[in-house]
């Protein structure tokens, strides 16, 4: 067959060559060698340089036998065990074969945390060999891919990259010959284990066909509670950060392990993508619009972000004062951002190049009305910022512009809030900061409460930088009897006082530095 084929194309070239122009030969001949081209690199180069960065973290994180199942502490009946144990060991011992819909055929008895089937209802799987196997004395996953060795690449360096980031199986061992992966096998249940214990019903064959996703999902809140979802995006987001996407989204690829953790399984569907290749953000976001509909949560994408700013703009009072200009980047703006006072804009042009150093420094936030700037020091190296924020729906606005910056960005920053007032700088549990910042805040609290609050923030931290907005006359600093007074305080409790009021901006900035 493969000869008819090629002297069909053969036959056809010489034609092409006879009959149509040259230079139009010329063309198709580019765009065949471009499709040869293309194949080369999907099946040999690419594969074989992945499997190349594989084995080499392989090499750098070795595998440890306290991070996999052993079989003297595997809790089996001794039965089992004896049975087990008197086989001819060889290189490994075939403990149990899995089938298509997770279940488990038990070779020489029954298994703890799986579901048993008989021989009779064995179902066999469709793509690769899954088989719980004794090896080196320990409990492993063996996952034969046969002929795809492309994705027994993937799974391979994705597992190792992922190790010890976020919580996936271990790799024990990769056979690059016959295209097989020995990973650890983690006692647990997995999503779809627990769902069919407590009476849902699935498919015979695995996985969500038509409309069967939405069925499930409406079990989902009602099997698992909600730290266990919680859990589950943590260790969504910890994938995504290590720039790993395209998963395969269904509930017999997430466990609960004995010890509460959820794991993540099966990765041999998943790309990794460098930083240069922007089309990561397209597959992240299409897997965590498969888990809002499959699992019943609420993770940010680009079409759920983009709705809340619409309705926030409709709706001013939603999360407070919504108010905000900003470029988040990427594409995705609020508001007049391209205003000179805008938040995106200020900061741009003029307040990181005068605030004091923020990288690697702990940053308390007083009045947290303007959750921008916060985040701007997080996005741009400060270590951790506390913001104090009373008022709940501040709050929740906080909350929803973390989200946003730690979505669009792939990034965690660690932003805590604290649900008090200026009291809050009273508590003697707070420690110490490097920078204290009042980007507007201090204008909510009364003359007798600014003097306390500078001069605990004087002792808490050696700087601080107030927020105060300009008269409409345009003069440069302190305007009105709070706003004098909170420069008068300033000048008591910190050795130098710098005022910056930058022409065409509406607001001002007090800096006072004890360093």
């Amino acid at each position: 067959m493969k000869i008819v084929v090629f002297l069909f194309f053969l036959v056809l070239v010489i034609t092409l060559i006879i009959v149509v122009h040259w230079s139009i030969f010329l063309l198709l001949g580019f765009c065949l060698l471009f499709v040869f081209l293309g194949v080369f690199l999907l099946k040999f180069v690419i594969p074989h340089y992945y499997m190349i960065k594989a084995a080499r973290l392989t090499k750098r994180n070795p595998p440890r036998p306290g991070d996999f199942t052993q079989w003297s502490d595997y809790p089996v009946e001794d039965s089992v065990r004896k049975a087990v144990e008197s086989t001819d060991p060889g290189d490994e011992v075939l403990l149990g074969r899995i089938d298509q819909g997770g279940r488990v055929l038990c070779i020489h008895g029954e298994l703890p945390f799986v579901q048993r089937i008989a021989e009779d209802e064995f179902f066999s799987r469709m793509r690769n060999d899954l088989d719980i196997v004794l090896r080196d004395g320990l409990v492993l996953l063996k996952k034969a891919y046969g002929t795809h060795r492309m994705a027994f690449v993937r799974e391979w360096f994705n597992l190792k990259l992922l190790e010890r980031k976020a919580h996936v199986p271990h790799v024990w061992k990769a056979d690059k010959t016959r295209f097989t992966l020995y990973v650890n096998f983690i006692l647990g249940e997995t999503f779809r284990d627990v769902m069919s214990r407590q009476g849902v019903s699935f498919e015979t064959k695995i996985g969500y066909r038509g409309d069967r996703h939405l069925k499930v999902a409406g079990e989902i809140q009602k099997c698992f509670s909600r730290d266990i979802l919680k859990s589950l995006e943590e260790q969504i987001n910890c994938i995504h950060r290590c720039r790993i996407a395209r998963l395969d989204i269904k509930v017999g690829n997430f466990l609960i392990g004995l010890d509460r953790k959820i794991y993540i399984l099966d990765f041999e569907y998943p790309y990794y993508l460098p930083t240069w290749i922007p089309f990561f953000y397209v597959l992240r976001d299409r897997d965590r619009e498969l888990l809002n509909k499959r699992l019943s949560i609420n993770l940010l994408t680009e079409r759920s972000v983009r709705r809340a700013f619409h309705h926030y703009q409709e709706n001013p009072s939603a999360l407070g004062d919504s108010s905000i200009s900003m470029d988040f980047g990427i594409g995705l703006t609020k508001g007049t951002w391209w205003r000179s006072d805008a938040s995106s804009a200020l900061w741009e042009s003029y307040l990181r190049n005068i605030l004091p150093d923020y990288r690697d420094k702990r940053i308390l936030n007083l009045g947290s009305t303007e959750a921008v700037f916060p985040m701007l020091m997080l996005r741009h190296g400060a270590r951790e910022v506390v913001c104090v924020e009373p008022n709940r729906k501040t709050q929740d606005r906080i909350r929803f512009i973390h989200g946003v910056f730690e979505w669009r960005d792939n990034r965690d920053y660690p932003l805590k809030i604290a649900a008090e007032n200026g009291m809050y700088l009273e508590r003697q549990d707070i420690g110490p900061f490097d920078l204290i910042t009042a980007f507007g805040g201090l204008i909510s609290f009364s003359d007798s409460g600014i003097e306390k609050i500078i001069e605990r923030s004087a002792s808490l931290a050696p700087r601080m930088v107030v927020c105060v907005p300009k008269k409409a006359n345009g003069s440069e600093h302190a305007q009105g009897d709070v706003d004098k007074w909170i420069y008068a305080y300033m000048r008591c409790f910190y050795r130098n006082v710098d005022v910056y009021s930058p022409r065409g901006y509406t607001k001002s900035f007090l800096i006072g530095d004890n360093g």
